[in-house]
């Protein structure tokens, strides 16, 4: 009876976990499409990382 108590509370915590991850990873991919689409790395890298500078469309880097 005890593991039935747990799971009607444990099932719903797990879902929206997964959900949240869900959400995360698709607001991820989002993010990363736009800032390729709109924005050019300064040293010619094709990845996104923190602390490297990027401009808007043609602008020239500095």
């Amino acid at each position: 009876k005890s593991h039935n108590i747990i799971m009607k509370y444990l099932g719903p915590i797990i879902a929206l976990s997964l959900l949240c991850i869900i959400i995360g990873f698709i607001s991820t991919f989002f993010i990363t499409s736009y800032v390729h689409s709109h924005y050019t790395p300064c040293d010619g890298s094709s990845g996104i990382y923190s602390g490297k500078n990027y401009v808007k469309g043609g602008a020239t880097c500095h």
